[in-house]
């Protein structure tokens, strides 16, 4: 089941909010969603959130807050929630909806560092291993 809803907590700007059984997804483009990065990191305060936190759902995810409803709460809660899996595009039409791209983590974080570089904002990789943090540069 996908369904809009009108929201005045919404964490971006949409005229509406995309639900696909239960878990919202921003009906976002990569650029869409950099640019709301952005923005995020730029303001100290946005929609009236200190910190963020950005999401990237999939079928499996959407299927695993059937049995974690703290993971539903915390997925609708983010500041931005994007469409990582192919199969949340191909569901969207069954209810005459759409989701404009898939947005997958990989992408979002490398065009996030990316940007990240361009204006000196400093990364910090949570839970990443000594290799990890070493072939990044950091």
């Amino acid at each position: 089941m996908i369904k809009h809803t009108q929201s005045q907590t919404s964490k971006i700007m949409w005229k509406r909010d995309l639900f696909i059984l239960g878990v919202r997804v921003d009906p976002v483009t990569l650029t869409e969603s950099l640019r709301y990065f952005r923005d995020m990191v730029s303001k100290p305060v946005w929609n009236g959130k200190v910190a963020h936190h950005i999401v990237t759902v999939n079928p499996e995810i959407v299927l695993r807050t059937f049995k974690d409803d703290d993971y539903r709460k915390f997925l609708n809660n983010s500041s931005l929630t994007v469409a990582d899996g192919f199969g949340l595009r191909l569901a969207a039409p069954v209810f005459n909806e759409s989701i404009p791209e898939r947005v997958t983590g990989v992408d979002l974080m490398l065009m996030s560092c990316h940007l990240a570089q361009e204006n000196k904002w400093p990364v910090f990789l949570l839970g990443v291993s000594a290799m990890c943090a070493g072939w990044g540069g950091a």
